[in-house]
């Protein structure tokens, strides 16, 4: 019976662990469309178009509008001419561009920037999006005992800092 207490205290710590990370790392991994484009290596020399792939956080005080705000003035001044293609928030946007970029080395041109392939870069996105779930997604699906449980955690790390 002990063990049983035990495990189950261990269980519900890796995931208030697990959400801590969500809110600690919250953020948007994004797929912007650039507007330039490479010509391929080889016989057939295709034009492929490029893609800068990157993550950017968000602040706790910050709303969905305000960082899209900021990702628009980071990159309208290099690519003038840009789409957002993919935009969508992650528990973890450090660990899913991560996950991305391991998933399109494949693409990998330059730095963040990839050629662009419609079916690999929402693939690559949508594995990412369920390895690391939003911290909306993830308290929607957790009981809400643990969610009291961060919730008191939170509080007291607001009240030391």
């Amino acid at each position: 019976m002990f063990s049983l207490k035990l495990f189950l205290i261990k269980i519900l710590m890796n995931m208030i662990e697990e959400l801590l990370e969500s809110y600690d790392n919250d953020g948007y991994i994004y797929c912007l469309m650039t507007g330039l484009s490479v010509l391929s290596n080889g016989s057939s020399q295709q034009e492929h178009s490029l893609v800068k792939i990157g993550k950017i956080g968000m602040k706790k005080n910050e709303n969905e509008q305000q960082v899209i705000d900021k990702l628009l003035r980071r990159y309208n001044t290099y690519y003038p001419d840009y789409d957002v293609i993919h935009f969508m928030r992650v528990g973890n946007c450090h660990k899913a561009e991560l996950s991305i970029f391991e998933s399109l080395k494949h693409l990998h041109y330059k730095r963040e920037i990839y050629t662009y392939n419609i079916n690999d870069i929402t693939s690559a996105f949508e594995k990412a999006r369920r390895e690391y779930p939003s911290i909306q997604e993830r308290l929607e699906n957790t009981d809400i005992s643990i969610i009291s449980e961060l919730n008191k955690i939170l509080r007291e790390r607001e009240f030391i800092n």
